[in-house]
Formats: C-alpha cells, sequence, structure tokens
C-alpha cells in the first residue's frame, strides 16, 4: 500500500498549510502501505520531504511510499518549508507460514515429520517416496499406514506391510536409503529429503597385522558425511601411509615394528562443512610376539552366551594354539580350540570377566580379557501356526533392535529363538529396548514392528503364517530333512516328516539320508535313501514320498 498526496512538480512552491487526516497506519514487514487522500497541502504543487526517524524499522521514499523493515514503532514526517506533520506507523510481524521444519527417518519403518507451527494436517495429506540419490526423482511410492500426531506439530508416518511373493516386506526404506516427504496444504515449504543411516554413530575401527607382511586397510566416511570430504590424519604406525580418495583413507605399506592398541584419528570435513572423526586401532604383531584384544560384548539373561570377540595376532604360524583360562567359575567356560567364552543360560545379570591365555607350542603366548555383559532381559514368547491353524515346529523367530544401539556396537542387535514340540518359542532380549519381531518357515513370514517391550515381564506375541499349510509325508523318524525344488530352486527343510510349505505346486527331491532297520532275527541294515515328492499344496494335506535311490551301506556288506 502507498502513501499518495498531491504532486511536488514544483521545487520552488512552499506549502501554506499542511495537514493529515490520520495520525497513524500499520504495516506488516516486508510490505508497504497505501494511505489515499490522508495529507492534503496547498498549494497542490508544493515540495514535500519525507522522513522517517526510525530507518532500521520503517523506511519512506521520496514520494511517500512506506516500508515495514521490522517489528516496532516509527515516526514519518512530511515537510514542506517550515510546514510538517507526523503520523506514526506500526510495523508487525510478518505471519509464520507453516512449513515443513524437518524429516527424520526414526526407522525402517517410520518417518518423524515436524512442522515449524502447530497445524492440523490429515493423513490424505502426506506422501513419501524412497529414492537412491538424493538428487534423484522420486518414483518409488511407499504406503502410510497411519499417521500419529503429536501436538499438530510433530507426525510420524508408520508405513504399511506390503509382501513380495516371499513375503519379504518390500513397503520399507533400506540403509542408505532417501526419503522424500511431502505435506500438500501448507503455505510454506512442503518438502523436505532425508537419508536414512541406520549407524549414525562411527564405529572405531579394529585392525590387525604382522611385521614385515604387506598391509591394507581402508577407513570408510561415506554413510556419515555429504559429499566429498578432506581428511586430516594422525600419526600411523611405521611402515604405514595413508592416501585420501573421495569417501575413504585407503591404509597401506609393510609394519616394521610391533604395536598393540596404536590409536590413530582421522577426521572427514565434508561440503555440509560437518566433521567426522572415526578412531582406527591398530595390533601389529610378529613371529615372536602376540598382541590382541577382545571388544566387550552385551547379551540379555536368560539363555547361554557365546562371546567369541577374541582376536589375536603374531607367533609362530605354523604351531598349533591353545586357549585356557584361570577362572574358576562353573558358570564360564572356554572353548579350548577356538577361545570362545561360553556362559550359561542361568549366568545372573552382571559383569563376567574371563582372562584366556593364548599360546603356541614354541612359548609365545598372551593373556587376554574377555569381557560378557549379562543384562536384564524380557521374555518374548508364543506360538507359531500356519494358515489351518496347526503348530509350526522348529520354526524361527527373531527380534531385532528398529535403532542402532552404540551400546550394542560389538554385540548382536538381533536375536534368535526356535519354535519346540508344541510350536511354542522362547525369545530372551535386552530389556527397555524396541524391536522388530518376525516369525518365519519356509519363505513364509509375519513381522510386528515397533514393539517397545519393558523393564521387566513377558511379553505375548503369537504368529498366524497364514500362507503356510503343513504337509505331513510318511518319512516321520527322519528328524531333520532339506528339500530342493527344482521349480523353483529354494529349500525347504521337513521336521519328523511334515513339510510347511505356501500355496503352490513343488518337485521336492531330499537329500541324502540313512535309514538303518533291524528284521526279525535282529540283523540290521543301513541303508543311504533320497526321496522325492511332487505336490500341489492347497491346504494342510497329507502324501507319500517316493524313493528315488536306495544303497545299502551295511558296514558288514562292505567287509
Amino acid at each position: 500500500m502507498m502513501l499518495c498526496v498531491a504532486p511536488a512538480d514544483a521545487k520552488t512552491i512552499k506549502a501554506k498549510s499542511l495537514k493529515l487526516t490520520k495520525k497513524s497506519v500499520s504495516v506488516t514487514v516486508g510490505k508497504t502501505v497505501k494511505l489515499k487522500s490522508k495529507v492534503k497541502v496547498k498549494p497542490a504543487k508544493a515540495k514535500l520531504k519525507w522522513s522517517s526517524n526510525k530507518k532500521k524499522i520503517a523506511t519512506v521514499t521520496s514520494k511517500g511510499v512506506v516500508k515495514g523493515k521490522k517489528a516496532g514503532t516509527a515516526k514519518i514526517t512530511v515537510k514542506s518549508g517550515k510546514k510538517s506533520a507526523k503520523f506514526k506507523v506500526k510495523v508487525k510481524k510478518a505471519p509464520v507460514k507453516v512449513a515443513v521444519s524437518n524429516v527424520e527417518v526414526l526407522t525402517s519403518k517410520t518417518v518423524r515429520v515436524t512442522l515449524n507451527k502447530a497445524q492440523k494436517v490429515a493423513a490424505s495429506k502426506f506422501s513419501i517416496y524412497r529414492k537412491a540419490d538424493s538428487n534423484g526423482t522420486a518414483q518409488k511410492k511407499l504406503s502410510i499406514a497411519k499417521v500419529n500426531n503429536t501436538a499438530n506439530k510433530t507426525y510420524e508416518l508408520v508405513l504399511s506391510e506390503v509382501l513380495d511373493d516371499n513375503d519379504n516386506d518390500k513397503n520399507c526404506i533400506n540403509d542408505g536409503d532417501f526419503v522424500q516427504v511431502t505435506v500438500a496444504g501448507l503455505a510454506g515449504t512442503k518438502t523436505k529429503t532425508a537419508k536414512y543411516v541406520y549407524c549414525t554413530t562411527p564405529r572405531d575401527n579394529y585392525v590387525t597385522g604382522l611385521v614385515d607382511e604387506r598391509f591394507s586397510s581402508s577407513v570408510y566416511f561415506g554413510d556419515y558425511t555429504t559429499g566429498y570430504s578432506s581428511f586430516t590424519i594422525g600419526a600411523l604406525p611405521a611402515g604405514l601411509k595413508a592416501t585420501v580418495n573421495d569417501y575413504s583413507v585407503s591404509i597401506t605399506g609393510v609394519p616394521t615394528g610391533v604395536c598393540s592398541d596404536f590409536k590413530t584419528v582421522i577426521t572427514a570435513k565434508d561440503e555440509m562443512k560437518k566433521t567426522v572423526s572415526i578412531t582406527t586401532h591398530f595390533y601389529i604383531g610378529s613371529e615372536n610376539q602376540m598382541v590382541g584384544y577382545a571388544l566387550p560384548k552385551l547379551a540379555p539373561a536368560g539363555k547361554s552366551v557365546w562371546n567369541s570377540n577374541l582376536v589375536y595376532v603374531g607367533g609362530k604360524a605354523s604351531d598349533s594354539k591353545t586357549f585356557t583360562t584361570t577362572l574358576q567359575n562353573a558358570l564360564v567356560t572356554v572353548d579350548a580350540e577356538d577361545g570362545d567364552v561360553r556362559l550359561a543360560e542361568t549366568a545372573p545379570t552382571g559383569v563376567y570377566d574371563v582372562p584366556v591365555t593364548v599360546a603356541d607350542k614354541s612359548g609365545h603366548a598372551i593373556t587376554i580379557n574377555v569381557q560378557t555383559k549379562v543384562v536384564p532381559s524380557v521374555l518374548i514368547t508364543g506360538t507359531v501356526k500356519n494358515a489351518a491353524g496347526t503348530i509350526v515346529k522348529s520354526a524361527n523367530v527373531t527380534a531385532d533392535f528398529t535403532k542402532y544401539d552404540p551400546e550394542y556396537a560389538n554385540s548382536a542387535s538381533s536375536f534368535y529363538a526356535s519354535t519346540d514340540e508344541n510350536g511354542v518359542y522362547k525369545l530372551y532380549v535386552p530389556a527397555s529396548k524396541t524391536y522388530n519381531i518376525t516369525a518365519y518357515e519356509n519363505n513364509a513370514r509375519k513381522t510386528v514392528y515397533n514393539t517397545t517391550v519393558g523393564a521387566t515381564g513377558t511379553v505375548p506375541a503369537d504368529f498366524v503364517l497364514d500362507k503356510l499349510f503343513a504337509v505331513t509325508t510318511n518319512v516321520t523318524k527322519q528328524g531333520y530333512l532339506s528339500w530342493k525344488d527344482s521349480v523353483s530352486g529354494d529349500y525347504f527343510d521337513s521336521y519328523n516328516g511334515v513339510l510347511n510349505l505356501k500355496a503352490g505346486t513343488y518337485k521336492l527331491t531330499s537329500d541324502e539320508v540313512y535309514v538303518t532297520t533291524t528284521d526279525a532275527a535282529g540283523k540290521t541294515t543301513t541303508k543311504k535313501e533320497v526321496y522325492t515328492l511332487n505336490i500341489t499344496v492347497t491346504g494342510n494335506t497329507q502324501a507319500a514320498v517316493i524313493v528315488k535311490s536306495s544303497v545299502d551301506v551295511t558296514e558288514n556288506n562292505k567287509l
């Protein structure tokens, strides 16, 4: 809007009368104001001069156009000769446009969208795509199951499950993918892109080598940086050098001396001026000196734990190694062949330090502390059944962290169990975490996403693999048996003669199996057999296998 006054064509004419019919006006930051016939001047062609007492708040042109610059109040003066008039201008802040301020990928199935200002948005207004390149065209649209709203400002988009032919969820975000979210109907920015990085905190890098032997290792930063990077590299062990690449640093050479936990910090500075540092730990041994380490491991109470984090290098290469411990604890055993430390499933929570000595026959040895921390656990338990409601024996059930947890960098982030003879599984997981829980058997699977367990207790989780059916065969005494399907090339498992298969047509051939029988006279015969089974599965059914081959391998017949 603009202040409109009489023309000031005559430079020498001064006003005999000058007044304002309005004493104040308001304007928004960035806008101009126009007042029609509010300044009266006699004579009409008198020259006018305009000024503002606070130009940081409001400015005025030689023609009286006032523009708001900053919220506040200013006085505008108009003069002609000795005559003057003033009016007040109140500058108001521009209204904030509701916009997408941030997009964050929380898990492979959950995206958080934050607005800069609260506004209720219908679920239908959100759209989400995934792509491999941040600058690529978004073409892979993802399906949204529900939208959780917090204070009309933070929205969490939960993706629906869309399965492929093998019951794998294809409607998810993979590690390294970019997601593009658009919120229709906003006045401000509607679209933002974010990258999904499962591990957001770089792990330390541990490497081993031998004196006088060629060494090569690489430290990669591409998962944590944007674009190309410049690097700052700390001191390296003697004999090694660093070569800088676009996203990584290569370390090569021939080490000339033994070192144990020689630390080198490498820092990358990317195109966004973000810095990321990764520490590399070097362990360089020799034929006459062993070095090594064991990263601490965390595991849930309630199940036996194997800690295989022991790493050593050096000693006489041709010598076999022995592994022993001086620890006296009935709950702890050390594998004499590889040094793996096992804690019994009855081990209570706490920290277990196990000194493991690695020795060769030539007298070289090193003792390394292998630490395992048993943490409080929660039991996830339930049954796995097929489409007909029949229990599925030896089905697999896993629970996976939905987010990378630095505390478990050296430990498992996925936990496993199998169903027993009654189709029941017992899965112990670390307490107070969030998991995706999956049951699967022979290419059929079902997943429950984002299940948060408490500090204690039991979490029930039953599964129905609704595409799976039981095929009961006549080889019920064979225990576990693997079959190959000539149609798909896939392998399937049977237990005590029962195959759980998805609906479809199969041409199955079993692995070799040894069958031992005893006749009425007490004579024992052993045969090596292979079975075939051609079947179309539409529901639970019974089927007889055909013996494809049978070879008598009874020990007496070989003599």
